[in-house]
């Protein structure tokens, strides 16, 4: 009986701090960038109930792997997730041959790297012929697409027209 009563209290304790954590999240994930509403399922005695926090910046979905929507003002700060999106970002631009972008990676998604999406968005745009790309300085999912696959040695207008 008292391995039951301690395994319930275990339980609970976990769940008291499940819900403490989902929300800190509501309270320091605020940024200017778009947000997006997540949920995980948090399993309990008496049932299920979905537990909703916000992630810092938009995952999306391209046809190659997940990202982050990235735009002006975006920086790794603000990414409680890790290493951070915006130097990822900055990384994989500098590392595209041909493209001929050089930019610091600082993790502050700032006119310059605003810049230099613009200039690989033109650069595939180009020499990929996709003629879709759009050229505007946000790391959406065209652009991840075509990072994606350039990377992995494939042609971007196999997934952008």
């Amino acid at each position: 009986m008292f391995k039951k009563v301690l395994s319930v209290v275990a339980c609970l304790f976990v769940i008291l701090l499940t819900s403490q954590a989902f929300a800190s999240q509501i309270t320091f994930a605020q940024t200017s960038a778009p947000k997006m509403l997540n949920s995980k399922t948090v399993f309990t005695t008496s049932g299920t109930f979905e537990a909703s926090y916000i992630a810092p910046y938009t995952i999306i979905s391209t046809p190659l792997g997940y990202a982050e929507f990235l735009e002006e003002g975006c920086t790794d700060s603000a990414d409680p997730n890790g290493p951070g999106a915006v130097s990822a970002l900055q990384s994989d631009l500098n590392a595209i041959r041909g493209a001929n972008i050089s930019i610091s990676v600082d993790g502050i998604y700032g006119p310059e790297t605003a810049q230099a999406v613009k200039i690989f968005q033109q650069y595939v745009k180009n020499k990929y012929g996709c003629s879709t790309m759009s050229i505007d300085g946000i790391a959406g999912t065209q652009t991840w697409t075509a990072i994606y696959a350039i990377q992995d040695g494939i042609n971007p207008h196999t997934y952008i027209p």
